[in-house]
């Protein structure tokens, strides 16, 4: 009822026939009931007569269509909405978080999200309670199809959900699910936006993105506040806009990534942040498509191939300052005073390693919460002053600062490397290798040659720095990638191109 009036709210309807004849004589529910009324309290009339109503007999229809049990009565994720009482949806699971608890004064529980997507196009974010969990976790698996029901919606939370879809399903221990006899091909809708676009959207915006993977950085694993351990992966996106971009992967999507730098890259619900200028998030529930064969696609590749992105400008500044860094030679550095000015400047190199300072201090011991350095106590235990705990040996990390020569056709430069670089050069935590030097394992040394005499790129911060009085340039390692050969005589020729054009 509303303001005293019936509605009825028609959720679908099939058509069985032709239009025919009006039935009867119909009249208004509201007037007929005023009528009744008034002929009640009214004296009889005389009878009439009235016409014989014609029987209505309607056409002949095609016999219906058998429809797949597994298929009947379904509804597109695009038409749910809280109106509806009882529906069922044919998805498959695109995403499964892991089991999260949570406890506060109202009580405790358990969940779990996924991701669910139907041959339509639609999407929704769905999460899983309580008995819900022990009923279906097991039995739901990403890249299946499943029917599900009874369960309930709500308008989505914008800020959390990733899914273009104005509502969000929670299911429970009485809600209705089973595996699907056939499954579906999922459609993906995407709404791209060109990536030097992102300079202008809003920071916690829900976007997608089409593009050249540029860089893929090792997978590292860092402390959640929590105490957690979580794996952490970056990589750089460009596209025809000549912009660069760096997401963040988290979890599974860092430590299975296998996409190889050059591939064309669809990603789909990346949180804009601003850290470090502008920089996109991954969550468990963003989607990657590597090579899809989508029209986007082919036009990011047509201007790649024609340009190798040589003039490319990063949106996410290396090492939370400066901004884009252009390819130079480490004379340049030097030559054209690099450093000098109040700001530091960012630059890129190609350079060799020749040479990895490690015969006295490589690393610092940290704490294992805050990454700061610790100070020895004297009795086997470090004492962190960022927050005042005091760790045992087996409890703090030891974290690399190494110094570095690089050679180019140039010249020569020295560059500091801190935990992330060294762990890319090296291949082993600064631990690892504290332990081979304590135990007089000949790998020790044998790491510090392996990672000699290798090519790779350098994104470096250069600023003068005094220190004891004297006043010197010092380049820090920001970024280090090896090098990809392929990408690199792309970038040549287009050069070669622009110069011959000139």
């Amino acid at each position: 009822m509303v303001q005293n009036r019936r509605i009825i709210i028609i959720l679908g309807l099939d058509v069985v026939s032709d239009p025919v004849d009006k039935i009867g004589d119909p009249q208004n529910i509201d007037t007929a009931a005023a009528t009744n009324a008034f002929s009640a309290a009214a004296p009889a009339a005389a009878p009439t007569q009235t016409k014989p109503k014609t029987e209505y007999k309607p056409k002949p229809t095609a016999a219906p269509v058998m429809q797949n049990s597994s298929s009947a009565n379904t509804v597109p994720i695009s038409s749910l909405n809280p109106y509806q009482n009882r529906w069922t949806i044919k998805a498959q699971i695109s995403q499964k978080s892991q089991i999260r608890t949570w406890s506060n004064s109202r009580g405790e529980g358990k969940l779990f999200s996924m991701t669910l997507r139907d041959d339509q196009g639609g999407e929704i974010r769905c999460t899983t309670f309580k008995e819900g969990v022990d009923k279906y976790y097991d039995m739901l698996e990403e890249g299946k199809t499943y029917l599900i029901s009874r369960g309930q919606l709500k308008p989505a939370n914008q800020q959390y959900n990733t899914c273009k879809c104005d509502y969000e399903m929670t299911l429970g221990g009485d809600s209705d699910i089973s595996v699907c006899a056939e499954d579906i091909k999922v459609k993906i809708n995407y709404s791209f936006i060109p990536i030097k676009q992102i300079e202008d959207t809003p920071v916690q915006s829900n976007i997608d993105i089409c593009g050249i993977l540029k860089t893929v950085g090792e997978v590292s694993s860092i402390a959640t506040k929590r105490g957690d351990q979580v794996d952490k992966r970056n990589i750089t996106l460009i596209d025809d806009s000549e912009a660069a971009i760096e997401i963040t992967l988290w979890g599974d999507k860092a430590a299975q990534w296998e996409a190889a730098e050059g591939a064309m890259v669809a990603a789909k619900g990346l949180k804009v942040g601003d850290f470090n200028g502008k920089s996109l998030s991954g969550s468990f529930a963003s989607l990657f498509e590597v090579n899809p064969d989508i029209e986007r696609a082919h036009q990011v590749q047509a201007w790649y191939q024609q340009t190798g992105g040589a003039s490319v400008q990063s949106l996410t500044k290396a090492g939370g300052g400066g901004g884009p860094a252009p390819r130079k030679t480490l004379k340049q550095i030097r030559d054209e005073n690099l450093g000098m000015g109040e700001k530091p400047d960012w630059v890129e190199v190609k350079a060799f390693i020749s040479f990895i300072k490690h015969d006295a201090t490589y690393f610092y011991v940290a704490c294992p919460e805050t990454n700061k350095k610790c100070l020895e106590q004297g009795d086997g235990k470090w004492h962190c002053e960022a927050n005042s705990k005091t760790y045992t040996d087996d409890q703090v990390v030891r974290r690399y600062i190494m110094s570095v020569t690089t050679n180019d056709s140039s010249g020569v430069q020295w560059l500091t490397a801190f935990n992330e670089a060294g762990e890319t050069l090296l291949k082993h935590s600064a631990n690892e290798l504290y332990n081979k030097q304590v135990n007089k394992d000949p790998e020790f040394e044998g790491a510090f040659a392996d990672a000699c005499f290798k090519e790779y790129i350098f994104k470096l911060r250069c600023k003068m720095e005094t220190y004891n009085d004297e006043t010197r340039l010092k380049c820090m390692i920001q970024g280090v990638t090896p090098v990809n050969y392929t990408d690199e005589s792309t970038t040549l020729l287009a050069s070669i191109n622009e110069m011959m054009a000139r």
